[in-house]
C-alpha cells in the first residue's frame, strides 16, 4: 500500500511538473479577462457619443458626468466625460442604456492604493485616459496618459499627504516640509491642518511655497473648517486649491490670488465681506475661475452686521439648481462655471 501510494503522489506530483501552468507571473503576465467583465475604467468613444446623456440619466449612483455643448447648428458636442470609480457599482446599466455602442470596459482591473493614499495602476491604458485621486471632492493627484501604454508596466500617482496638525509642531518646520514637497517637484501638494488653523501656520505654508512659479500649485488643505482673514492673501503660486473640509471663511481670504483658476470648498455656512468691501475673492478674476461646492450647499443670505457684512447659509434653500447657481453667481461674485450637484458653464 505505502509503494502504490508513493507512485500515485508522484504522478499528481509530476503531472503538475511538467503539465500546463495555473500560475502566471503578475504583473508581467496577466490572466484574459472574459468578454463580460465588469470593471476598470469605462471608456467612451467619442466618435459614436452624440452627446445624449441616457448612460448618466439611467446610472443609479451619478457616477457619469458629461458636458455637453450645442454649437450654431444645434449639434450637440460633448466637451468633458468623467467616470468616477469610487460612486460606480459596475451594473452595466449605461452600456445596456447606450443604443450606439460608445460605452466598453477596458478591463484593466489592477488599480491598488497603499496606506499613504498612493495608487497604482497596472495594465495597458488608451490615450487620454485620465484618472484623479479625490478626498471628499478635492483632487489629490491627477494625471493623463497622452499616449497608449505599454502592457505589464506600472504606473504611480503619488497622492501622499503631510499632517501639519500635530502637537508641538513648529513654524521652521511646517515651512521645511512644505518645501521638501515643492523641492521634490511636485505641483500638488496635500497638507492636513487644524480645524481652527491660524495664519500663522498658512503664512508658513506661504513662505514654504514662495519659490513656486506663479499659478503652479494645486494645494488641497484637509482638516480645516474655519479660514482667518487674508489667510491666503498673495498665494501667487496658486493655480488651484481644494478646502473640502470648511464650512466658514473671514474676510479677504484670497485677496490677491490672481492665478487661481479653479477652487474647490466645503459646506459653507457662514462667509464674511462683501464683494468690493473686503471680500474673500477680491483681487481674484473670478470669471477665470471654476469653482465647485458641496453639493449640500444651501443659498447665502448676506446682509450688514455690526462689524461689516456676512453670508449665512440659507436654512431650506439649495443652491443647486437656484438661480444664482444657473447665472453662476456666488456670493456676488461671477465665475466662469460653477459645480453644485451638477456643472453650469
Amino acid at each position: 500500500m505505502w509503494g502504490k501510494g508513493l507512485v500515485t503522489g508522484l504522478k499528481v506530483t509530476w503531472g503538475h511538473f511538467f503539465g500546463k501552468k495555473e500560475t502566471v507571473y503578475y504583473p508581467e503576465e496577466k490572466l484574459p479577462m472574459t468578454e463580460r467583465f465588469r470593471g476598470g475604467h469605462l471608456m467612451l468613444d467619442v466618435e459614436k457619443c452624440i452627446g445624449c446623456k441616457v448612460c448618466a440619466m439611467n446610472c443609479p449612483n451619478a457616477a457619469l458626468k458629461l458636458t455637453v455643448e450645442m454649437d450654431e447648428n444645434k449639434k450637440r458636442h460633448m466637451t468633458s466625460y468623467v467616470h468616477d470609480i469610487g460612486r460606480c457599482m459596475y451594473c452595466d446599466l449605461c452600456i445596456e442604456a447606450c443604443n450606439f455602442k460608445a460605452l466598453k470596459w477596458d478591463q484593466n482591473y489592477a488599480l491598488t492604493s497603499d496606506e499613504k493614499g498612493n495608487a497604482y495602476l497596472y495594465g495597458t491604458f488608451v490615450k487620454n485616459s485620465q484618472f484623479t485621486v479625490k478626498y471628499g471632492g478635492a483632487p489629490l493627484a491627477t494625471y493623463k496618459f497622452t499616449q497608449e501604454t505599454e502592457n505589464a508596466k506600472s504606473y504611480a500617482l503619488d497622492a501622499s499627504i503631510i499632517s501639519l496638525a500635530g502637537e508641538g509642531i513648529t513654524f521652521d518646520q511646517i515651512v521645511e516640509d512644505v518645501k521638501k514637497e515643492l523641492y521634490a517637484g511636485k505641483t500638488y501638494i496635500n497638507l492636513i491642518l487644524a480645524p481652527d488653523v491660524d495664519e500663522e501656520t498658512l503664512e508658513a505654508i506661504n513662505i514654504g511655497l514662495k519659490d513656486a512659479r506663479d499659478g503652479s500649485i494645486n494645494l488641497t488643505l484637509i482638516g480645516c473648517k474655519k479660514i482667518p482673514s487674508r489667510g491666503f492673501m498673495h498665494y501667487d503660486m496658486l493655480k488651484s486649491i481644494a478646502l473640502p473640509d470648511v464650512t466658514e471663511i473671514e474676510e479677504n481670504a484670497f485677496l490677491d490670488c490672481s492665478g487661481l483658476q479653479k477652487v474647490v470648498l466645503g459646506n459653507l455656512t457662514k462667509v464674511y465681506g462683501k464683494a468690493g468691501e473686503k471680500g474673500i475673492f477680491e483681487g481674484c478674476r473670478t470669471k477665470d475661475i471654476d469653482l465647485i461646492l458641496s453639493k449640500d450647499q444651501k443659498v447665502m443670505n448676506g446682509g450688514k452686521t455690526e462689524g461689516g457684512y456676512c453670508w449665512t447659509a440659507d436654512i431650506i434653500k439649495d443652491y443647486s439648481g437656484s438661480d444664482e447657481h444657473n447665472g453662476r453667481v456666488f456670493l456676488d461674485y461671477d465665475f466662469q462655471s460653477i459645480t453644485c450637484g451638477y456643472p453650469v458653464h
